[in-house]
């Protein structure tokens, strides 16, 4: 397929690959053999594929003739934009197409709307940090090729594992003169979601049901993913207790500077005395999610998972995504906000026992390493809310400082919390044994 073709062409072509069976094709675009992922159109009988978007698409009620397939002889093709759905960094279309009384749903994932920038850069040259942060962001125009090796080498992956705990989103194709995704559409609901309405009515909580379940599959997922070898574009970052403490050190200084609060940079001082006595030398290291939390891990009823949203740009410590994923659970927006109310601690613990017991499968849990790179990621969010009001500006800048003040004092506790867990665990090494559940076994 010509990389030129715009979106709706794109999702005719497919249409017709898809509903004219296992006999034909689908979709392939240049760039994509180029980037040596597997053909996105390629496809067994009856699975589901789903499709792509661009800016610029013509407009989604566009019919053309000709698809060929069992009962859909002659019948035109329907394209229809069903749902828009817009985040900070990407919009997601969900597309429907149809022949005849056949449909199928599919994804396309764009960029949102950018500053324009005449400056051509590398793959691997950062974009200047507007403030610290733990590993600086991916240009742009880089992000859905990264994206679509690293979607792409994950379903290879999964589908190597033949493991009915893991699924995986199908990437069908790379749209690169529009910076688009196309991702198949699944059924699957966010473990976010999840854990949200547990959380609201925690006495309907079955213990070893299929949000534990979910739970223990996430974190043997992430252990799997930790396994796979560097992509193309995947650099090492993060890999010794100097790269560690660097950024520490510039989250603490800004804090401090931005808050006018002097109890922070003696916290700051008292996180890395705690981290040079207990962190190695050097980390454990595997490619990085990146933003691996319970919104980007999609649940079925099972607890069977699917991931999504990740580049793999670094091979890092593997402590940032098990940090990550603890940070979304028990300090998420609902929840600081709450100042901890939604979930209650006790089964917010629960919850973190099924995901480390899933990962470490009954290994030690360096549960102080952990806390530390807790502290960490939690460092960068609070220093990302405190920049955003800076820069806010009318009654944005209101809303977002209020906010600002409501939630310093609760992040301002977790953090202490957090660093007198480190000495606890340090102190304790049956802690590790006695956090983990009797071996349950994970389907």
């Amino acid at each position: 397929m010509d990389s030129s073709l715009d979106l709706t062409d794109y999702l005719r072509h497919h249409a017709r690959a898809y509903f004219a069976g296992p006999q034909s094709p689908g979709p392939q675009s240049p760039v994509s053999q180029s980037l040596g992922a597997q053909s996105p159109g390629a496809q067994s009988p009856g699975a589901q594929s789903p499709g792509a978007q661009s800016p610029g698409a013509q407009s989604p009620g566009a019919q053309s003739p000709g698809a060929q397939g069992p009962g859909t002889t002659g019948a035109a093709v329907r394209v229809e934009l069903r749902r828009t759905s817009r985040r900070i960094n990407s919009t997601l279309l969900e597309f429907a197409v149809g022949v005849g009384e056949a449909e199928h749903r599919i994804l396309v994932k764009q960029p949102s709307a950018q500053k324009p920038s005449t400056q051509k850069r590398s793959a691997a040259e950062p974009v200047a940090d507007d403030r610290p942060r733990l590993f600086p962001k991916a240009q742009p125009e880089w992000k859905s090729r990264f994206e679509f090796r690293a979607m792409s080498a994950i379903e290879q992956h999964v589908a190597g594992l033949d493991d009915p705990r893991f699924g995986a989103v199908r990437v069908l194709e790379l749209l690169p003169d529009q910076q688009s995704l196309v991702l198949e559409k699944v059924s699957e609901k966010s473990l976010g979601r999840w854990l949200f309405w547990a959380s609201l009515r925690p006495s309907r909580h079955a213990p070893g049901g299929p949000l534990d379940q979910a739970l223990r599959n996430a974190g043997a997922w992430l252990r799997r993913y930790h396994e796979l070898p560097a992509l193309e574009h995947t650099q090492p970052r993060g890999g010794s207790r100097e790269e560690f403490l660097d950024p520490l050190a510039r989250l603490c200084e800004f804090l401090a500077r931005a808050t006018r609060d002097g109890s922070l940079a003696r916290l700051g001082l008292e996180l890395t005395a705690r981290a040079t006595a207990i962190l190695p030398p050097r980390f454990p290291l595997g490619l990085g999610h990146g933003d691996y939390a319970p919104r980007n891990v999609l649940a079925g009823p099972t607890g069977r998972i699917r991931v999504i949203d990740t580049l793999a740009r670094w091979r890092a410590p593997i402590y940032e995504d098990l940090s990550q994923f603890l940070t979304a659970l028990k300090a998420s927006a609902p929840q600081v906000l709450s100042h901890g109310l939604l979930c209650r601690p006790q089964l917010a613990a629960h919850f973190e026992r099924q995901f480390l017991s899933g990962y470490f499968e009954g290994d030690r849990i360096p549960l102080d390493r952990i806390r530390l790179f807790e502290c960490l990621t939690l460092m960068e969010r609070w220093a990302a809310m405190t920049y955003r009001f800076h820069e806010a500006r009318g009654w944005k800048r209101l809303a977002k400082g209020g906010r600002a003040v409501w939630s310093k004092r609760f992040l301002h506790d977790r953090i202490t919390h957090l660093l007198a867990e480190t000495r606890t665990a340090s102190s304790a090494p049956s802690l590790s044994a006695a956090y983990l559940p009797a071996r349950e076994a994970v389907q």
